[in-house]
């Protein structure tokens, strides 16, 4: 947050973090003119489903990087972000919710098993490579001990090369 916002952003973040404001509301705030209601919006509180439709499928990553990030949201919902085409985001999603406040939620199976087997592509400058992303999964604690028995059998045969060496709890 900046030091110093202008009257006209701090009503757009207060009407953002209104528990009360219609979904309508909240999707008019998801336009580029209400950029600096985004972080208090998808970063700092529950959304009805039609608003996580929306921030799922918009355009800016910054959106999608805070909604990746949001601790009210159910792992499957911040799990849809596994596949974006922008690297950060889905570090965002792996690095976990913020901030953190005790354990964290796990992510659906699914959802790990994507970020620890996915491989980089070669045909973008990436500012966050596989293996970050596989790293910052590691230390969330968005990864369950079970989960880790479970793939002992992977099919994916170099599946245990490319797991974290750290155990997330």
């Amino acid at each position: 947050m900046p030091a110093t916002c202008t009257p006209t952003e701090l009503r757009l973040r207060g009407v953002a973090a209104n528990p009360a404001a219609p979904s309508e509301v909240l999707l008019r705030l998801l336009h580029p003119a209400a950029r600096a209601a985004w972080s208090t919006l998808c970063e700092e509180r529950e959304l009805p489903a039609d608003v996580v439709e929306a921030v799922i499928a918009h355009p800016e990553r910054e959106v999608r990087r805070a909604f990746a990030r949001n601790r009210h949201a159910a792992p499957s919902q911040r799990g849809r972000l596994v596949h974006d085409p922008d690297a950060s985001v889905r570090d965002a999603l792996a690095s976990g919710p913020r901030p953190r406040l005790g354990r964290a939620t796990a992510l659906p199976d699914d959802v790990l098993e994507t970020l620890l087997t996915a491989q980089d592509d070669g045909g973008h400058d990436q500012l966050v490579t596989a293996n970050e992303i596989r790293q910052e999964l590691a230390f969330s604690g968005q990864i369950p001990p079970s989960f880790h028995r479970r793939m002992l059998k992977h099919e994916t045969p170099d599946y245990g090369s490319r797991q974290p060496a750290i155990g997330s709890g």
